[in-house]
């Protein structure tokens, strides 16, 4: 009968897709209570049950589609009863397969609390939070506000000057040193008088910026007052004081300042300046070393926070999550860590 066979089909449909509702509570669950990013990929292989990842809404589709039919017999006999009749029907069907259609946020939404837990374990990072061995107890908007006025450049903004993220986390040397670290991007708001075309009326207009950046703490070298960039102006005080590298190489890439030349004459190595030369190869920035407080700042273009994943639009099992969370990278972020911890060796 073509009523059970409906039937046998609905509870089908239903069957498959409570099966996906119960692997995104279990995926849920496991994100909340696994302890790195190696747990949570053990946990999603061997899976066991059912590994679908995507919803079947084939019935609720093609109930969409009949309804429509139905309901376009109005257009040639609006007044006849049958028609009225056979557009009814047609109603209920595209309202049923309201009813069963399921749809894809719930799956985007526990893959991206995946994406962002394996990233956070991964790299040990603390979203929104202070360094813990800093020893300051203060709330995390003033002792961002103080990290800024520690380095001179936090300025760039005639409108606004922010740090709209920040995340701690832990890098430590080869030599079992580790060092307190303060990810962070800084955004700047410039406004500048614009024509308008039409009106000839001068407009103020806004231009954001974003740069990304690091505070590294509790450093133990004996480096001087100094800074490097590659942008070739005058750095502000107390870094105001340009040095000269005999390389030239190294002078047309870099300016380098400090606060007192006979210190920077006596610090700045042959081994220190081919260390920062290498740092800055490949790399537009700026880097700060305070020393009065053991600190570093590093500020420059690259978008630490970026991931290298694919799409999760394409993630319809288990198994393909499991290997998009495995290669789930922050290659930035690595080699901003390696290159600095090579320069602090």
């Amino acid at each position: 009968m073509p009523i059970e066979t409906s039937q046998r089909i609905l509870h089908l449909r239903s069957k498959q897709n409570a099966e996906v509702e119960d692997n995104l509570a279990r995926l849920w669950q496991i994100g909340r209570n696994s302890h790195s990013a190696q747990d949570i990929l053990d946990q999603l292989h061997p899976w066991g049950a059912s590994r679908r990842l995507k919803f079947d809404n084939a019935l609720a589709f093609m109930l969409v589609g009949m309804g429509t039919l139905l309901l376009l017999l109005l257009l040639f006999q609006p007044y006849a009863l049958l028609s009225q009749s056979i557009a009814f029907v047609g109603g209920c069907l595209i309202f049923l397969s309201y009813l069963l259609y399921a749809p894809q946020r719930p799956i985007d939404e526990v893959i991206v609390y995946l994406q962002d837990s394996i990233i956070a374990k991964r790299y040990q990072l603390n979203y929104h939070k202070v360094p813990e061995a800093l020893g300051r107890p203060l709330r995390p908007t003033l002792l961002i506000s103080q990290l800024k006025q520690q380095f001179p450049i936090f300025n760039r903004g005639r409108v606004s000057n922010e740090i709209p993220f920040f995340a701690s986390c832990v890098w430590q040397e080869d030599n079992g040193q580790s060092h307190q670290v303060l990810i962070f991007e800084y955004h700047f708001v410039n406004q500048f008088a614009s024509p308008d075309p039409n009106t000839k009326h001068i407009r103020p207009k806004e231009i954001h910026q974003s740069l990304w950046g690091v505070f590294v703490f509790n450093l133990e070298h004996d480096f001087a007052t100094f800074a490097a960039s590659t942008e070739h102006k005058k750095l502000p005080y107390p870094y105001h004081l340009q040095w000269h590298s005999s390389d030239i190489q190294i002078r047309q890439r870099l300016y380098i300042g400090g606060e007192n030349p006979l210190e920077l004459a006596k610090k700045m190595t042959p081994a220190l300046t081919l260390k920062l030369a290498e740092f800055f190869r490949q790399r537009e920035g700026e880097l700060y070393i305070n020393p009065n407080q053991n600190m570093l700042c590093y500020l420059g273009k690259d978008p630490l926070m970026q991931i290298q994943r694919q799409h999760h639009k394409k993630i319809q099992d288990i198994s393909a999550l499991r290997g998009h969370l495995r290669t789930f990278k922050l290659p930035l972020l690595e080699r901003l860590k390696n290159d600095l911890l090579c320069l602090l060796q």
